[in-house]
């Protein structure tokens, strides 16, 4: 018995030993990591096969098994698979998303959004009719596949969308109406782009639809795609001349393909003398004119929605009807429709 003993303590001894060195044999002296900064005897796991550090070591036959290999492709530039779910600063478009915390992911629904590159959600289960907030903020679909893009108009209503995360009748919600979707909002944009130039000519523009078959013609459905036409820039504002353009170009509009129209009212001002030879300055006035809005008033009459774009001061958007401006958005939100 004690001979059994004796030789239970002798490989065990053996082992801690060859533990607390295992590189030895090789002529190789390593730093060891331990728990106990050398104070007490200290020995690995008794598996067959240890790895220590890079290295698989056979612990029975002491001999080096092989090497762990690591894919060097992660880098700093690209992180290990095992630490890049780890949130290494805030989102850079949290501008975007006032109302959500800048370290979420896909808005906290990751059963409907996806974010494949890292920029902003993207809604898996949008169709082609997206819904949004008047601060540019996607919260929703109308279920439909005509093109178009609506914003509700009303923060209550809009939340309340925001919040069902799927798709909402738009019947009973306050809401206006892009039917030419987002080829609407890039004209638009071009058209502020380009009245910026010199802050004194207005500039406009329609979206048709392009039809393609008969029935589609009378039908209205956008077979054919959608497509921008600019009008020709409006003459410089003068001391007479109030830079007014002329919708689509005095001529006859293209009927049933009508989808959007809009202009823009200019920014710059204009020194000029009064009839009692005082000198004044002259600048156009923000929203639309009362011949704006009649003309707004006919189109809405054909389901055609009108845009009226101030361009002095904060630009915005302003939706209008005969009565009046509908709602108003910023351009800056107005820029992120999209479909």
């Amino acid at each position: 018995m004690k001979n059994l003993i004796l030789t239970f303590v002798t490989l065990l001894a053996g082992a801690v030993s060859y533990a607390q060195q295992p590189f030895e044999k090789y002529g190789k002296e390593v730093p060891i990591a331990t728990m106990s900064n050398g104070k007490f005897e200290e020995f690995f796991d008794q598996d067959t096969l240890v790895q220590i550090g890079t290295a698989i070591l056979n612990r029975l036959s002491g001999e080096l098994y092989g090497f762990v290999k690591y894919d060097t492709l992660h880098s700093e530039a690209t992180l290990d698979p095992q630490v890049i779910s780890r949130w290494l600063s805030p989102d850079p478009l949290a501008d975007d998303f006032t109302s959500l915390s800048p370290y979420n992911f896909v808005e906290n629904n990751p059963i409907r959004y996806t974010d494949p590159d890292g920029l902003a959600p993207f809604d898996m289960v949008r169709e082609e009719d997206p819904i949004y907030s008047k601060k540019g903020e996607l919260i929703g679909d109308d279920g439909k596949n005509n093109g178009a893009i609506h914003v509700v108009t009303k923060n209550k209503q809009a939340k309340a969308v925001a919040s069902t995360g799927g798709i909402t009748d738009l019947s009973n919600v306050d809401h206006v109406t892009l039917n030419g979707g987002e080829s609407t909002v890039k004209g638009v944009v071009a058209s502020v782009n380009a009245t910026a130039s010199d802050g004194l000519h207005e500039e406009g523009g329609h979206t048709e639809a392009i039809l393609t078959t008969e029935d589609e013609l009378k039908s209205g459905s956008m077979g054919g795609g959608v497509k921008t036409v600019a009008w020709k820039p409006g003459k410089a504002r003068t001391g007479t001349n109030n830079a007014s353009i002329v919708p689509f170009d005095g001529t006859a509009d293209p009927g049933a393909a009508l989808l959007d129209n809009w202009h823009t009212h200019t920014s710059g001002t204009v020194t000029t003398t009064n009839a009692q030879g005082q000198e004044i300055t002259v600048r156009s006035a923000t929203g639309p004119s009362p011949a704006d809005n009649r003309f707004a008033g006919s189109m809405s009459r054909r389901g055609v929605t009108t845009l009226q774009v101030d361009t002095k001061g904060t630009p915005r958007v302003n939706f209008i009807n005969r009565q009046g401006t509908q709602t108003s958005i910023k351009l800056k939100h107005f820029k992120k429709l999209k479909n």
